[in-house]
């Protein structure tokens, strides 16, 4: 996954710039300030974002996008309760020039519920908290049909 931060939003656009900084002996930068003659660099390691050419980290765990956070799901934890729910230990997931990076001593817990009409997440401190996120998607998801249900819709 490419970062979000690059000004070169097209790997032909990122191709023909790299090339043309190869060319001028131009530097990649990373995360710890070392300077690399790009040409040294391959360009799918790199970004160009403010300025500069930025060398990647890897990042190879998968993200998981809850309701527009980033996560990486560590555990599926043993709860089992009478609703379709699964729950997660999830590590957030976040973003600098450098690439994606984890926040080691954090966690919170994302809950998932897989129906016939699609998949819904939620994330929380707290299982309660996550649970009671996954119930507002829900009532958000089926309100139309709960109004009708209600006779205030036809």
């Amino acid at each position: 996954m490419r970062n979000s931060l690059t000004e070169l939003k097209t790997e032909e656009a990122r191709k023909i710039a790299y090339d043309k900084a190869v060319a001028n002996n131009e530097y990649a930068y990373d995360e710890h300030m070392h300077k690399f003659l790009l040409r040294d660099v391959p360009v799918h390691r790199v970004e160009y974002i403010g300025c500069a050419w930025r060398v990647q980290r890897i990042f190879n765990q998968k993200i998981t996008e809850v309701r527009g956070k980033n996560f990486v799901l560590e555990e599926e934890l043993p709860i089992h309760e009478k609703n379709k729910y699964v729950y997660y230990k999830a590590t957030p997931v976040s973003e600098n020039c450098y690439g994606y990076f984890t926040f080691g001593n954090s966690s919170k817990i994302v809950a998932k519920f897989e129906g016939k009409y699609g998949t819904l997440w939620a994330y929380g401190d707290t299982i309660a908290e996550t649970r009671a996120f996954l119930g507002i998607a829900l009532a958000d998801r089926h309100m139309k049909t709960i109004l009708r249900l209600e006779g205030r819709t036809k």
